[in-house]
């Protein structure tokens, strides 16, 4: 009932983000976009959301002082999306 975010993996009751999805990132193609600097902006604001600790808003508000593109911003923007309060909100990450 929750929101899934883009180009991640969810697992597990209750749902947790596990992991970027690295294998459909490589098959649509994202992967390889720009010599890889897509994929690589993409794991830098994935780690920085989900693995650094920090609360979401706090996260999204780092990540709006930097210029992200494609599927970083992407993922911003589905997240900042999710915390309408018309929404329950992004499966959070695991612990």
């Amino acid at each position: 009932e929750r929101d899934v975010p883009p180009f991640t993996m969810v697992e597990g009751h209750p749902a947790r983000v596990r992991a970027l999805n690295k294998i459909g990132l490589k098959r649509s193609g994202l992967a390889d976009a720009d010599g890889g600097q897509a994929l690589a902006e993409l794991k830098r604001v994935w780690t920085l959301i989900y693995r650094q600790g920090l609360p979401l808003a706090q996260a999204l508000d780092a990540l709006h002082q930097q210029a992200l593109d494609g599927p970083a911003s992407e993922l911003v923007r589905f997240l900042e999306a999710s915390l309408e309060p018309s929404r329950r909100g992004p499966i959070p990450g695991s612990r």
